[in-house]
């Protein structure tokens, strides 16, 4: 019994780790093209004349 609920326990712990990693990484993603989006944006602008 003890055992099994070990088991439950770091289950739980690793997919949550999992979500939270999985989050951070998307979120960063989404920084970085933002970021990537809004160089290109403000390129154009300048070709464009302002």
């Amino acid at each position: 019994m003890i055992a099994n609920a070990w088991r439950i326990v770091i289950a739980v712990f690793a997919i949550g780790y999992g979500i939270v990693e999985t989050v951070l990484i998307l979120s960063d993603a989404w920084d970085r093209c933002a970021s990537y989006r809004k160089v290109e944006g403000d390129a154009v602008t300048a070709r464009d004349g302002g």
